[in-house]
């Protein structure tokens, strides 16, 4: 962990249905991302134990939403939240990526920044960046950083999603789109 909580240890789901961004990944994420983060309002959807959009916090973003449908994962993130004392700028949503997205259009809440570390091989990041685009939850400028496996196809466009990096670490990708 970077940034002002750099130092805290986070609880992880012990249960082999998360996987958990490995340490260079989440620092190259972020060196990407680091000139849109401050007071930034950010999207963690497919948010795990909460790390990446907890580093967001911790690098000046002014809020941020966490989503995942594990009760468990829900559980870890607020916790972890309370731990970093960061949970007051935050907020967590147990439920499905298509009602949480669905919610927000209702609700007319928009986004700087999309995170998504979805499960790899399973078109989780174009279905959810179409659902992104299509419900139009992002300010124009936003961008979505999107962590997946290198041999997944990325498309360059994704509705109003245009990929404006991407880095290869391994077997891991790390795409940037931006939002028009």
């Amino acid at each position: 962990m970077s940034g002002s909580v750099g130092g805290l240890w986070l609880k992880t789901n012990d249960a082999n249905t998360t996987r958990p961004t490995s340490d260079r990944v989440k620092e190259a994420m972020f060196s990407i991302i680091t000139p849109w983060i401050a007071d930034a309002c950010v999207l963690d959807l497919f948010a795990g134990n909460g790390a990446l959009g907890i580093e967001a916090l911790s690098r000046g973003a002014s809020t941020a939403v966490f989503v995942d449908v594990s009760k468990q994962c829900k559980d870890i993130i607020f916790d972890n939240l309370v731990h970093t004392k960061l949970d007051n700028r935050a907020q967590v949503i147990n439920c499905d990526w298509i009602t949480a997205l669905q919610q927000f259009h209702n609700d007319k809440v928009i986004f700087d920044i999309i995170i998504l570390d979805p499960p790899y091989n399973k078109n989780l990041i174009l279905d959810s960046l179409f659902k992104i685009s299509e419900q139009g939850l992002c300010v124009p400028g936003a961008i979505a950083i999107c962590e997946h496996n290198s041999e997944e196809n990325i498309p360059e466009t994704v509705g109003n999603f245009t990929k404006i990096k991407c880095r290869k670490y391994g077997n891991t990708s790390v795409s940037l789109f931006e939002f028009e």
